[in-house]
C-alpha cells in the first residue's frame, strides 16, 4: 500500500499541521525575544549607572538636559538602550522627563532632601533591629569597618560628595547584612550618586565633614553591640543635617 502523500491526507490533519508549524515558529521566535530582553534590560541598566556615574562626577549637573542623541554618542550605543534608561531613572525620581521637551535631572529643594535623610534613618533603624541575629557578625563588623574607612578617606580628601557615597555605600551594607528583602528592593531605586550630589548644594562642608566621625563611633559601638547607642549617633547625624536644611528651605 503506497505511503499517503501530504496532498492526499485529509483537510483536517493538513490544517493541524500547518497549525503546528505556525506554532512552533511562533514560539521560536519568542524564545528569541526572550533571549534579547534580558540583554536589552541589561544594557539599559549600564546607560543608567553612566549617569548616575557621571552626576557623581559633575559631568552632569542637577537641571542640566539630557538628549539622547548626545548621551547615544558619548556612551556608544543605541537611543533605544537610552531612551530605556531614562524611563528608569524616571522611576527612581533621579530624571523628569518634560513632554515634546524631553529629559533633564531632577532638581531637588531643601526640603526634600530633609525628606530623604528622614527615610534613610528609617531604614537604618530597621536594618539594626536584625544585627544581633546576623551568623557572622565578626565579618559583617570588618565590612563595615571597611566603608567607613572609606568615607574617612573622603573626608580627608575633601571630597564632599565622595563622602556622601560613602556614607549611603555603609548603609547599604547594613541593609545587605540584615538580609532585608524589602529594603534591598527598596534602596536599589536609591541613586546615591545623584542624592550626595543634591545633598553638597545644601550641606557645607563644615557639617559634612563630621559624616567620617559619626560613623567612626556608629562602627565603634556596632563591634560592641551597643545598638542604642548607634541609633543615638544616627538620630543626632541625620536629624540635625534634616532640621538645618528645613531651616534653609523656610
Amino acid at each position: 500500500m503506497p505511503l499517503r502523500s501530504e496532498e492526499t491526507e485529509p483537510e483536517a490533519v493538513q490544517g493541524m499541521k500547518s497549525r503546528d508549524k505556525h506554532f512552533l515558529a511562533a514560539a521560536d521566535h519568542g524564545a528569541k525575544q526572550a533571549t534579547k530582553r534580558p540583554a536589552a534590560a541589561n544594557l539599559a541598566a549600564m546607560v543608567a549607572g553612566r549617569i548616575d556615574a557621571m552626576l557623581g562626577s559633575g559631568e552632569l549637573a542637577p537641571g542640566q538636559r539630557l538628549m539622547e542623541s548626545e548621551i547615544s554618542r558619548m556612551l556608544g550605543v543605541g537611543r533605544m538602550p537610552v531612551r530605556e534608561a531614562l524611563r528608569i531613572l524616571a522611576g527612581d525620581g533621579v530624571v523628569e522627563i518634560i513632554p515634546n521637551l524631553g529629559a533633564r535631572i531632577r532638581t531637588m529643594n531643601a526640603q526634600q532632601v530633609a525628606d530623604m535623610f528622614k527615610v534613610l534613618m528609617g531604614m537604618m533603624f530597621v536594618a539594626l533591629e536584625a544585627f544581633p541575629f546576623v551568623e557572622d557578625r565578626e565579618g559583617a563588623v570588618k565590612r563595615l569597618e571597611e566603608r567607613r574607612d572609606e568615607i574617612i578617606r573622603n573626608v580627608r580628601e575633601q571630597d564632599d560628595v565622595g563622602t556622601v557615597c560613602a556614607a549611603m555605600q555603609y548603609q547599604l551594607e547594613l541593609i545587605k547584612i540584615s538580609n532585608n528583602e524589602f529594603l534591598m528592593a527598596s534602596f536599589k531605586h536609591i541613586h546615591s550618586q545623584f542624592y550626595a550630589r543634591q545633598v553638597v548644594k545644601y550641606l557645607p562642608h563644615s557639617r559634612i565633614k563630621k559624616i567620617g566621625q559619626a560613623y567612626d563611633k556608629i562602627t565603634s559601638c556596632l563591634a560592641q553591640m551597643k545598638l542604642q547607642p548607634v541609633r543615638n549617633h544616627w538620630r543626632k547625624n541625620l536629624r540635625e543635617n534634616a532640621a538645618f536644611l528645613e531651616r534653609k528651605s523656610e
